[in-house]
């Protein structure tokens, strides 16, 4: 469970990962699905993709054995995020 210090984007996603192992998607489609969640999270796309690669959140995030990554492809850019 996420302390209180944990930044509030991080406790977001370890949400979001609770039942799973593996989430893979658009930056976009990742604020769709953790929806408006108020203040500490970017609500524009770039922003959100940025904000989740800045050291105190993977940090966050590799504490609670959950790794984020960016997968980018001619097509699509995408976010990856997995229980290790």
């Amino acid at each position: 469970q996420p302390s209180r210090e944990t930044p509030r984007l991080a406790r977001v996603l370890i949400g979001v990962m609770d039942n799973r192992d593996y989430w893979e998607g658009t930056a976009s489609e990742l604020l769709s699905l953790i929806g408006d969640t108020g203040d500490g999270i970017p609500r524009i796309h770039n922003r959100l993709s940025a904000e989740l690669m800045q050291t105190y959140i993977t940090d966050a995030l590799d504490a609670h054995g959950i790794t984020i990554q960016r997968v980018r492809t001619s097509e699509r850019r995408t976010l990856r995020l997995s229980r290790v």
